[in-house]
């Protein structure tokens, strides 16, 4: 793929920001003090106050991403093709708009030399000129821009020494002209001033040294701008009469009239044409790298991504974007083009920011600006909201052309480039992964890679500190079976995975250290490197393609998204994230339990880690100081039964205080590992919001290993098990048949319901919230229609199984998709934890090796089912 040659220096990219900029002077001023009166000086200046979080934003995401199309390429790898086609689209239309309101200043000003000169057909010709200019290369654009530049910066410099004398703000009008409503609505109008500011983001695929240039050039624009838009403002306005400042659209000429006469004021007018015309060969120059960019990443045609092999610019995108400024030249009034111009720069700012938000947090490999912005997120999420704020005082108008325009760019993605295009963006990548389920494509090429199974599986997908550790605590989990260690290197979409196959120092590095432990500490491990574009579907891949019991990585800090997202909640096997404190011998384990679906995991993997470190297990348990005494003896109680479940020596320990963070990371100073079992939450929850097991893991003096089970399926027993009476735990009286339900909440009201007719004393509420939280920790339908259900109750003596067979198959988000009409739900004890396992993995085998399904399906009574699941264990014995 051609690629632009990279010509510009500092000096050469703030002169392209200054001319893009500069031009608004000779325009917009006389507009601005219409609407709000002396106060337009402090406009600019709030204007300028409220770019600067974007600004720094931009050179952040500009050092990460030097190519051109800028904001396009932010938002486009941040939240995927659909949203960077419709940004790219406005982006492009933001920028030609400026360049054609600079034509038509350019025109407005040619009037004063003679009134006969026909104006548009001029303006058209001056297109002509700038568009064979761009043509030509940045590099003579460059070079051009900077001697306008220095004419326009020394005649304003003279205006503004010459008007000193006859200054009077108070003469010529007041100083908010509508309230402080016009005040906002001009701000927001002037928005469109100081889209050149950030501009040269468009064009960095151009620029020598981008981590350094791009930043400075940015807020060297500022910083020698924004004086001079505050400075000629204020002297207009305290010269000439506000009312006629209002419809005219020449003020530099007006002022160099006032001052001067004739004479300064036609010199003032040739000066505003040469930067007028500069500021619209910047706008083209910028504008038309946006089409360029979305042909490269295949969301317009290839005809966009055509590079002139002398000139080394993107011809038919200069050409096109020319053509669109003609039409506007033509047929638009000026007023309205600048709104448009602004409401679109306001929704390319706020984009900025919600950018840096998502690949900051994301942190995706690729992702390693050499400057960072400020005060993140806080300074971000901020400035997002004032943008979104400003965009709304627009009025309807405005808001209605936006959405025209995206309308435009959903339609231009729908109909072209959602076939081309295969980015997801971080976010979607993070989001829930339909393509991800039930079996993930491409997943034959793991295969390739990696062609045995494995026990566990150790992703490393960032900078580990201590891969010996994170293979080690993998080899603990799966009691010292297989362990494969994939090395995952993320790389952008525009990157071929075939460029990236010759491995660096640092992987051949990690290969021998793994492969090292097989020889020297005998663990059965293999080592092997992927590339990938997308690693939530790698390691998803690798999950169910390996069929290990769990996946082990690092742990990783984050501030506002979860990286791990959508693969938290769904992968389909455990998961344990390991925070590595640098702590090498592993004696004493301390772990932390709640009543849960995963106190039993927590305490089979107690009892793994004890048994491989010869480690001290202690099993804890948060009690506020104030608590009751009744609530520390159950809690005592629970801790004893958990300890129960774990095979290798332990102990139990209630920890008292006032907060629960505060008092297990205290006590988490005496141990050298954490273990800790992840509460249910909403995926919503996991990807936006820290849980308090993050934070426990987060705030922990020792290493730590937070351990999650599936959401999309029960967890079964691993260990092959005995067979059980199941005839033993179910009663004719608590099966139905020709049961009736619209959901599963009904479904859950139905079985506490039934089951308190069966047994006197228990609360039906207790039961259908049991039922309840224990679904919305994990979801229970497992597949072939089954679904099975389960309830902790501390106040029964024994499990119970009941069964429902339902009319009407009820949609329940199993694995496979299908409907459920079976459901086995088991009400329990804490101390029957390990039978609720055993009663699933012995249904589970039954539906698999035997033809029981259809025979309940087809049974006509409660007492049939009870024979029916007799008869099937017989056979199956």
């Amino acid at each position: 793929m051609k690629t632009l040659e990279r010509r510009l220096g500092l000096w050469s990219v703030v002169t392209i920001s200054l001319s893009a900029l500069l031009g608004g002077i000779f325009v917009l001023p006389g507009i601005a003090i219409g609407k709000t009166g002396s106060s337009a000086w402090l406009a600019y200046l709030v204007v300028a106050a409220c770019i600067i979080s974007p600004a720094l934003s931009k050179a952040e995401l500009s050092t990460a991403m030097p190519h051109s199309g800028g904001t396009y390429n932010f938002v486009n790898k941040a939240f995927g093709p659909l949203i960077g086609t419709v940004m790219g689209i406005g982006l492009w239309a933001s920028l030609m708009l400026k360049s054609a309101f600079a034509m038509i200043g350019f025109a407005a000003y040619l009037q004063v030399l003679g009134s006969g000169i026909p104006l548009k057909p001029i303006a058209i010709g001056c297109l002509i000129l700038i568009t064979i200019l761009n043509l030509g290369g940045v590099k003579k654009v460059s070079q051009a821009q900077a001697y306008i530049l220095a004419i326009s910066l020394a005649v304003l410099g003279m205006l503004v020494v010459g008007s000193i004398p006859s200054l009077n703000t108070e003469a010529h009008g007041t100083f908010i002209t509508h309230g402080p409503k016009g005040f906002i609505e001009t701000v927001a109008f002037l928005f469109v001033s100081y889209a050149g500011v950030t501009k040269v983001a468009a064009i960095a695929g151009e620029v020598k040294d981008p981590g350094k240039n791009l930043p400075r050039a940015i807020m060297l624009a500022i910083a020698l701008v924004t004086p001079i838009y505050c400075v000629v403002t204020f002297v207009i306005a305290g010269t000439i009469d506000h009312q006629f400042l209002a419809t005219d659209d020449r003020p530099i000429f007006t002022l160099g009239l006032e001052l001067g006469g004739q004479t300064v004021g036609i010199m003032v007018a040739v000066v505003a044409i040469l930067t007028l015309t500069a500021m619209a060969n910047a706008g083209l120059l910028a504008s038309s790298r946006f089409p360029f960019a979305m042909s490269r990443d295949e969301l317009l045609p290839k005809v966009f991504a055509y590079v002139n092999r002398k000139s080394h610019t993107p011809t038919w995108c200069i050409i096109f974007t020319a053509t669109a400024m003609a039409v506007f030249i033509l047929g638009v009034e000026i007023e309205a083009i600048i709104k448009l111009a602004s409401a679109f720069k306001i929704l390319a700012f706020m984009a900025n920011e919600l950018s840096l938000i998502v690949l900051r947090t994301s942190a995706p490999q690729w992702y390693k600006p050499s400057y960072r912005a400020p005060f993140f997120p806080w300074l971000q999420s901020a400035a997002a909201l004032l943008c979104l704020g400003l965009l709304i005082a627009m009025g309807k108008p405005a808001l209605l052309t936006v959405a025209s325009v995206c309308i435009l760019g959903v339609t231009v993605y729908f109909f072209y480039g959602r076939k081309r295009s295969q980015n997801l963006g971080m976010l979607r990548k993070m989001g829930r992964r339909f393509d991800l389920a039930p079996l993930p494509e491409g997943a034959h090429e793991i295969e390739k890679v990696i062609p045995q199974s494995a026990a566990a599986c150790t992703a490393l997908i960032g900078e580990e500190r201590n891969v010996e550790m994170l293979t080690q605590v993998s080899h603990a989990l799966v009691n010292r079976k297989r362990v494969e260690v994939v090395h995952i290197t993320e790389i952008p979409d525009q990157v071929a995975l075939d460029e990236m196959l010759d491995e660096d120092p640092q992987l051949i590095s990690l290969r021998r250290r793994v492969l090292g432990m097989r020889e020297m500490a005998k663990v059965d491990v293999r080592f092997d490197a992927m590339v990938s574009h997308d690693v939530v579907a790698t390691v998803h891949n690798l999950s169910s393609r390996l069929h290990c019991e769990w996946l082990v990585m690092s742990w990783k800090p984050y501030h506002f998204i979860n990286p791990l997202g959508w693969l938290y909640n769904h992968l389909p096997n455990d998961l344990a994230i390991f925070k590595d404190a640098g702590i090498r011998y592993i004696r004493r384990i301390l772990v932390v339990t709640d009543p849960s679906p995963m106190d039993t995991v927590v305490a089979e993997a107690a009892s793994d880690l004890g048994k491989y470190y010869r480690a001290t297990v202690t099993f804890t348990h948060f009690v506020r100081t104030d608590a009751p005494r009744v609530e520390s003896q159950q809690s005592l109680a629970y801790l004893q039964d958990i300890q129960g479940l774990c095979d290798y020596k332990s102990e139990v320990l209630l920890l008292r205080g006032s907060t629960e963070l505060e008092a297990i990371s205290n006590a988490s100073k005496g141990y050298d590992l954490m273990v800790v079992g992840a509460r249910p939450h909403n995926s919503l929850r996991n990807i936006f919001l820290k849980s308090s097991e993050d934070l426990l893991v987060d705030r922990s003096i020792c290493s730590a290993l937070l351990l999650k089970s599936p959401r999309v399926g029960p967890r079964v027993a691993q260990e092959p098990i005995p067979l059980v009476a199941l005839d033993n735990y179910v009663q004719p009286e608590l099966v139905t048949v020709h049961e009736q339900v619209e959901n599963k909440d009904q479904l859950f009201t139905n079985f506490a319901k039934q089951f308190t007719k069966f047994r006197q004393g228990i609360d039906s509420h207790d039961i259908f919230l049991g039922l309840q939280r224990r679904e919305a920790a994990q979801n229970t339908g497992v597949c072939h229609g089954v679904a099975m259900p389960h309830a902790t109750l501390t106040n029964l003596d024994r499990t119970y199984l009941m069964v429902q067979r339902l009319d009407k198959a009820l949609d329940y988000d199993a694995p496979d998709n299908e409907p459920v009409d079976l459901v086995f739900a088991t009400l329990g004890p804490p101390t029957d934890r390990q039978l609720h396992l055993v009663l699933l993995a012995q249904i589970s085998k039954l539906i698999l090796e035997t033809s029981i399904l259809d025979k309940i399906r087809g049974a006509q009574s409660a007492e049939e089912i009870v024979q029916t699941l007799k008869e099937a264990l017989k056979s199956n014995d």
